[in-house]
């Protein structure tokens, strides 16, 4: 795995970390507040000078190009999406489902790209089959025996199998949509939880 892939996923399960544990020791309020701020700062701010003035660009670069992807020098960087999708999350979702999808989705994404990039050998498209199922284990693990503890609430079969086919299966499709996934898997994986559970 390139240098900057691995330090862009280090960061990402850093956000799906954070995040999630300050939905569960915070007032709702404060979250969506502190989310709200971060994401009009981010990226009303520091991203629309990035792109728009090169001698800031050029500063930005320095600090933080070690995360970012060629692509990602002309448009919006993924933790741009990260905010945003946050925002969304603990706008329209219950607690407990906005702390899984973020969390689900980041670190799902996360090991099946180390998963694929280490012992991937069956490539469909950019994506591993040995990706996807490294995604769906952590998936099925993490709630389980993680999130009853955390939540302290056990979860059906029934809904474990459908949230880790659903972050699954986005992920692995995730490169075929024209969204960036850090918005795609939790929210669309959220709207299948409201809607079914």
């Amino acid at each position: 795995m390139k240098k900057i892939e691995r330090n862009r996923k280090w960061l990402h399960v850093f956000s799906g970390t954070i995040i999630p544990i300050a939905i569960l020791t915070l007032p709702r309020f404060v979250i969506a507040l502190g989310l709200g701020i971060a994401t009009i700062v981010y990226v009303g701010g520091i991203e629309m000078l990035r792109l728009n003035f090169s001698k800031f660009q050029k500063i930005f670069n320095k600090f933080f190009g070690i995360f970012l992807r060629e692509e990602e020098k002309e448009r919006l960087t993924g933790a741009s999406w990260i905010l945003f999708s946050s925002l969304v999350c603990v706008f329209f979702f219950k607690k407990e489902t906005a702390v899984l999808i973020i969390n689900l989705s980041i670190w799902g994404d996360a090991v099946a790209a180390f998963a694929g990039q280490k012992i991937g050998r069956i490539k469909i498209g950019k994506k591993t089959l040995e990706g996807s199922v490294a995604c769906l284990s952590l998936c099925v693990l993490l709630m389980v025996f993680i999130y009853p503890i955390i939540l302290q609430h056990t979860f059906t079969s029934l809904f474990i199998i459908i949230v880790s086919l659903s972050i699954t299966v986005l992920e692995f499709v995730s490169e075929f949509i024209p969204l960036d996934d850090n918005i795609i898997i939790p929210i669309i994986t959220g709207i299948i939880i409201t809607l079914l559970f």
